[in-house]
């Protein structure tokens, strides 16, 4: 996935609380800008969130104050997504939005740039504290790895979900797990790597806390994912009492696919493993993205806010746009992590 991209000013409007900052639009995403950067109509390089910028570059030394992480932050009370540069950041470079001049380079809208200006992907700090020790990487000939695509760097998303029935869950704060079983053979993973079976590791922990292996191989070929959560996890936002797992995908390995939404949930019922909180299923999905946006909204508890909601549909569908399955987060604006 491209950090930094081409993208064009969707919109622009003033910041009422700020007369040097303006308010751009930006694919799904509100960026707060200086006043007179940009225009409507004009190209920019979009940096998404969780981006780490290179410290040695004199562009980026304002984010030193974040350790040159993009996070969302609200200036003057404005919520603001991501970073927008002009297109002189890629001084250096001869680019062009109009592909009829032939330049050495063509930089068209949608184009990653992220090689280019050096930028990383920010990765949670959190599996090297959980215990264990490293088997080998994550089993991707088996099992897809989680992750989920932010639907505001998407929104041409909103077309493929609009007339499907959809669920929403609620999207949990904590570290990603799976669970598998194949032949046999079983494995325990954290988001990326194998996990060898430690007492001090809280992947196999979990495992042993629900008896996951056992009752995966009376099912046959599956895995399960999920988000453990609780002390312990990511300051616990939900202030739970003990660490729990909540799990969102059931991985049919024989036929490789996900298993769709009833099936899902009940294969999770008869092994008795809890599933994440379901807020709402069965609806004819018809949103605008300020209408999941406002529905992202909310608190695990008073004064924790959660960190937002998944829709899927009901039955597993292809995305044309994602070129995989389609399913979609949407992060709550007041969520900080």
């Amino acid at each position: 996935m491209e950090l930094a991209t081409i993208q064009k000013i969707l919109s622009l409007k003033e910041h009422t609380n700020a007369d040097s900052l303006e308010l751009v639009e930006v694919l799904g995403y509100q960026v707060v800008v200086r006043k007179g950067e940009f225009k409507t109509g004009d190209f920019c390089v979009y940096v998404s969130l969780d981006s780490i910028l290179p410290s040695d570059n004199p562009e980026f030394s304002f984010m030193a104050k974040t350790n040159f992480r993009v996070k969302t932050i609200r200036l003057r009370g404005e919520v603001s997504q991501g970073l927008c540069f002009p297109m002189s950041i890629l001084e250096g470079k001869k680019y062009s939005t109009d592909t009829r001049e032939n330049p050495d380079y063509i930089f068209e809208e949608g184009q990653g740039v992220t090689s280019m200006l050096g930028i990383l992907k920010y990765e949670k700090s959190i599996e090297g504290h959980l215990g264990g020790n490293v088997r080998g990487n994550f089993p991707t000939y088996l099992v897809p790895k989680t992750d989920e695509q932010n639907l505001q760097s998407m929104p041409k998303i909103l077309d493929e979900l609009r007339g499907l029935t959809c669920y929403l869950s609620l999207k949990v704060d904590g570290t990603s797990a799976s669970f598998i079983h194949n032949d046999g053979e079983i494995y325990v993973c954290s988001r990326n790597l194998m996990k060898y079976d430690a007492e001090e590791d809280i992947y196999w922990q979990i495992e042993k806390q629900y008896n996951i292996l056992s009752k995966l191989k009376t099912k046959g070929n599956f895995a399960i994912q999920g988000e453990i959560v609780g002390l312990g996890i990511q300051k616990n936002p939900m202030k739970l009492s003990k660490r729990e797992l909540r799990v969102f995908n059931v991985y049919d390995i024989n036929n490789r696919k996900y298993l769709d939404y009833k099936k899902f949930i009940q294969f999770c019922k008869e092994i008795e493993i809890p599933t994440v909180e379901i807020l709402q299923d069965n609806f004819v999905f018809n949103h605008s993205l300020s209408e999941l946006i406002e529905l992202a909204k909310g608190e695990y508890v008073k004064g924790s806010f959660r960190e937002g909601i998944v829709i899927r549909p009901i039955a597993e569908a292809y995305s044309n746009v994602m070129k995989g399955r389609l399913t979609v987060k949407i992060i709550n604006p007041d969520y900080k992590d």
